[in-house]
């Protein structure tokens, strides 16, 4: 169960944070190489932080999810939460999530199905918002390579500076084959560390699962997914006076390749917010602060 929930705790940034390299790959022309270094810093070195975000997803037109994320990073101790929301058969909507508190290697978990009750287990402690790994970095390079070779591979006019540290990203269909393939490398990589889908171990001629076989609409675009690619993108990003990025708002809609259900339409609205760089404060966990009673280890 811990390690489900781990999996699933930072699906909603997981999907900004794609976007947010799609972004700071564009901006090469206004923001030199500095933009993506400060986001590589910011989701793997930056140890004292706070990100918000809102991420809204929709499979063909029709909304399956809305994830509402907190994540505090204040040294070793991290405030985690995520507020899920979907839809339910009979029109009322569905209400999950999680709020994890770590300090050091001791690790609390809330879950929104069990109010007012807490577990407690040990954790591995790290000191950033995503915790960093060989093919973490690995991904990140490919980002840099498709940072460094902006106008090539995304076209020229595809970023416009609409005002002071301010920039917007456009997108169409016609996004050269290496930004999407990186997209889908990205993509693979969120899949395999929140959701444990390992695409090296699906045969590609024996692919034919099918979406509706899995419990939640989410599953079924991450463990059917053969192929993503840009079919249309806008967003704008704004920055400060350092070039560090403060928040990013906009729409991302993909084109959804399936081996058994053909091609679906996947879109992703997100909001985000970079706030209190070295302000940030998580105090060491209290069940009295959150109104819980423990009710079993996670050990």
């Amino acid at each position: 169960m811990m390690k489900k929930t781990l999996k699933r705790i930072l699906t909603g940034l997981a999907a900004a944070m794609l976007a947010l390299a799609v972004l700071a790959a564009a901006l090469a022309e206004f923001a030199t190489d500095k933009l993506y270094d400060n986001l590589i810093d910011l989701l793997f070195y930056t140890s004292n932080v706070t990100v918000k975000a809102k991420v809204d997803f929709s499979l063909n037109g029709q909304w399956f999810k809305t994830a509402d994320v907190v994540l505090r990073q204040d040294g070793s101790r991290s405030f985690r939460q995520m507020l899920l929301t979907s839809p339910k058969q009979d029109g009322t909507e569905l209400k999950n999530g999680y709020t994890i508190v770590t300090d050091g290697n001791a690790l609390y978990i809330m879950d929104v199905y069990a109010a007012g009750t807490y577990r407690s287990g040990m954790s591995g402690e790290r000191n950033s918002l995503l915790r960093r790994s060989v093919e973490a970095e690995s991904l990140a390079r490919l980002g840099g390579v498709l940072f460094s070779n902006a106008d090539l591979l995304l076209g020229k006019d595809v970023v416009t500076q609409a005002g002071d540290g301010e920039y917007r990203l456009h997108l169409g269909p016609d996004v050269p084959a290496a930004a999407n393939e990186i997209l889908n490398q990205a993509a693979r990589f969120a899949a395999k560390r929140y959701f444990g889908v390992d695409y090296d171990r699906i045969n590609t001629e024996n692919y034919n699962m099918h979406a509706s076989s899995f419990l939640t609409v989410t599953e079924g675009v991450v463990w059917t997914m053969k192929n993503l690619s840009v079919r249309n993108a806008d967003l704008t990003a704004k920055t400060d006076g350092n070039g560090d990025l403060q928040s990013l708002d906009g729409k991302i809609v993909l084109s959804l390749e399936t081996q058994a259900d053909g091609m679906k339409q996947l879109e992703i609205d997100l909001h985000l917010t970079v706030e209190d760089i070295f302000g940030t404060t998580v105090d060491p966990f209290d069940p009295n602060a959150y109104g819980v009673t423990e009710a079993g280890s996670l050990n």
